[in-house]
């Protein structure tokens, strides 16, 4: 049986205006921002039971060119399940989407060099909840299909404030099992809750003495969440 790994990390990050915010502690409602804050999606890394690459073709686990080659991340829309380019042909053709593939290396190349897109180096898959279709009832569901025919749904319900100029994750499902609940929001500072079943890796949040702050952690990487089936 294959294991499986996904990782979920905060992304797509749009900062419009001069603004940020402590994900620990999500803005009150009374507090004025100006423009919005919109962290919503997810990556996805494919891994074996060492957590070890099956997405890089230099990983001793990786899957092999046909097998990772023909795995798809697809999107509802109007009861079919399609690519991202697909989608964003269809919603959104004033966006131009260059150079799309379905597996991301780890590293980014930008003006300043190579960025590192999570501490593992870690080839994945990306979710993205821009110009995706929400259920009625506020889900996001992508689908992760493998060449073998089987299918992963992940599940995001975005979080927004009422003002609406903040877009977070709320909570994130793998194959209908919770994996994550954000927990502090709406004036409320309880720790978010990561399933422990899910993340490799938790450190402490800790305050400006070094000391945690009550029972709150985060993972290594923001977002990081592992399932292993």
């Amino acid at each position: 049986m294959k294991r499986t790994a996904i990782f979920a990390l905060s992304l797509l990050t749009l900062l419009f205006a001069s603004c940020s915010a402590d994900m620990d502690e999500t803005p009150d409602e009374d507090i004025e921002i100006a423009g919005a804050i919109i962290n919503v999606g997810c990556t996805v890394a494919l891994v074996d039971r060492d957590l070890q690459d099956r997405l890089n073709p230099e990983s001793p686990a990786y899957f092999g060119d046909e097998y990772a080659g023909g795995i798809e991340v697809l999107y509802p829309y109007k009861g079919r399940k399609i690519r991202y380019p697909d989608l964003l042909r269809y919603t959104a053709d004033w966006v131009t989407l260059e150079n799309y593939t379905t597996i991301q290396p780890p590293f980014r190349e930008t003006a300043d060099g190579a960025v590192r897109q999570n501490p593992f180096d870690y080839y994945y898959l990306s979710i993205s909840l821009f110009f995706t279709e929400f259920s009625e009832d506020g889900f996001a569901r992508v689908y992760i299909q493998h060449p073998d025919g089987s299918e992963d749904e992940v599940k995001i319900k975005v979080y927004r404030n009422e003002r609406g100029n903040i877009q977070l994750n709320d909570k994130i499902w793998f194959n209908d099992e919770l994996v994550y609940e954000m927990r502090t929001k709406d004036g409320k500072s309880d720790p978010d809750y990561y399933n422990p079943a899910f993340y490799p890796v938790l450190e402490p949040v800790l305050d400006d003495e070094g000391k945690q702050i009550g029972e709150h952690v985060r993972p290594l990487a923001e977002g990081l969440i592992v399932v292993v089936k």
